[in-house]
């Protein structure tokens, strides 16, 4: 009080004033520890309900064999436990299934075939190669290449990293030798890759293809013997035939010569005789003549353009004779222009035309129709005739060479047209075949590559 000097004071002990506060406190500090031990014991209670069915799960599956009988059935899981402990198993089964069938083609596969990781250690092959290395798997698995063979590895160790570096799949030839012989491998080398697109492992699959390879050989050799063999004997055929027909030549003159200076003053037999002997030689003529023809188709000459019209009017032309005498006529349509050799496609147009004329039907004018028609990759010509036909059964007969239906004293020939229309067709890269009704004519068909064959059939894209 400033105006008595004296100072007043009234106050309460600090156990008075905070009694209530300390005790307020120590009810609210005890309710929130014990509500906390209770929360951590039911948390507690919960987690162990739901882990240790986890933790069994888990035992389970990483220690299960092949059969799912080793992974029983939790009583004491949740629900959703169990959902999730047939999901695991269902995929578990999907696992173990696709593995076996891995595991199966790897062990079956008669290629050999390693794994190795990125420092080229193997870490897996198959039969096949402990088969063919005679090795056991504990002397491959887990050791590189370099160490087992030191020697050989040189000749794929380049192979090898160029498919770790690039990722990308390689392949290789090897021949190694062998106490039977040199064996031919064929080596193609796989990265397995992560999802990073990092290699993670290679794959090397080996293909023995010795067998195939000798076949292959003995296949070129023997090709090679027959071309050679082949030519040979065309150029044998070709100089017999030809040196054949100058004595035939003077065996028909010197007939000839004798029919002409004799005939009537022999008797009829003898006159019979010397008729058979011109018809023998004029045949046999005939017949050399076209065996020449004949064997020329094999003779390789470049293709060109050829205007098929003008083919088809040079070999009317050179038919003149006989279609007149016949009385007939040939009708041609549009021809397409090809590549091919002009020459035999001449022969192939004569041969047809003539056979036309030739197998005409009595008191009937012969009419051959010649026409074309295009299709996706050819042309197809037609040569149809109105004469005596053929039946079905000899289709294909027709064009084997010597193959004749009639006698030769009813139409003459040697059997050898038709077979070389088909070798020139073959040759040109086509077919040839006949449709007929026997008394009512016959449509050969032959096709012609619209694009450029090379001689033999071969045609260039």
């Amino acid at each position: 009080m400033q105006d008595l000097g004296w100072v007043v004071g009234a106050g309460k002990p600090v156990e008075v004033a905070f009694g209530p506060l300390r005790q307020a406190l120590v009810r609210e500090i005890s309710f929130s520890l014990l509500a906390l031990a209770l929360a951590f014991l039911s948390a507690y209670m919960v987690a162990r309900t739901i882990a240790l069915p986890l933790q069994r799960l888990e035992r389970t599956t990483t220690g299960m064999g092949s059969t799912p009988q080793e992974a029983p059935e939790d009583p004491l899981a949740p629900l959703e436990v169990c959902r999730l402990r047939h999901v695991i198993m269902e995929m578990a089964d999907n696992l173990r299934a696709g593995e076996k069938r891995f595991r199966l083609a790897l062990e079956n596969i008669p290629d050999m075939i390693a794994i190795c990781d990125q420092q080229l250690r193997i870490q897996y092959v198959n039969p096949a190669t402990i088969s063919a290395t005679g090795l056991p798997s504990s002397k491959l698995v887990g050791r590189l290449d370099s160490e087992i063979w030191p020697e050989l590895y040189k000749l794929w160790r380049p192979v090898l990293e160029k498919a770790l570096e690039t990722a990308k799949v390689q392949n290789l030839e090897l021949e190694l030798p062998s106490p039977e012989g040199s064996r031919h491998f064929h080596v193609t080398y796989v990265p397995l890759m992560e999802e990073n697109g990092q290699v993670k492992e290679l794959m090397g699959i080996t293909h023995d293809y010795t067998v195939r390879k000798q076949a292959e050989d003995e296949l070129k050799r023997t090709l090679e013997e027959l071309i050679r063999s082949n030519r040979e004997l065309e150029q044998f055929a070709y100089v017999a035939s030809h040196d054949l027909q100058e004595p035939l030549r003077m065996v028909a003159s010197y007939v000839q010569l004798l029919e002409k200076r004799y005939r009537g003053q022999l008797d009829q037999q003898a006159d019979r005789y010397i008729d058979y002997a011109i018809q023998g030689a004029k045949r046999m003529q005939t017949l050399i003549e076209d065996l020449l023809a004949y064997g020329r188709i094999n003779r390789v000459v470049e293709f060109q353009q050829v205007d098929l019209d003008m083919v088809c009017a040079d070999a009317v032309k050179a038919m003149g004779t006989a279609i007149s005498e016949s009385e007939g006529a040939i009708r041609a349509a549009d021809l397409p222009v090809v590549w091919g050799d002009k020459i035999q496609l001449f022969i192939l147009f004569q041969n047809l035309i003539g056979n036309a004329i030739k197998y005409r039907r009595q008191d009937v004018q012969p009419l051959v129709l010649i026409s074309a028609q295009q299709t996706e990759d050819a042309w197809v010509i037609s040569v149809r005739d109105n004469g005596i036909g053929i039946e079905k059964q000899y289709f294909d007969r027709i064009f084997q060479i010597f193959q004749r239906l009639h006698a030769r004293e009813e139409y003459p020939g040697t059997g050898i047209g038709l077979a070389s229309c088909k070798k020139i067709v073959e040759r040109h890269g086509g077919r040839i075949w006949v449709e007929s009704v026997p008394g009512n004519g016959s449509t050969f068909f032959f096709t012609i590559p619209d694009r450029i064959p090379s001689p033999g059939g071969r045609q260039h894209p």
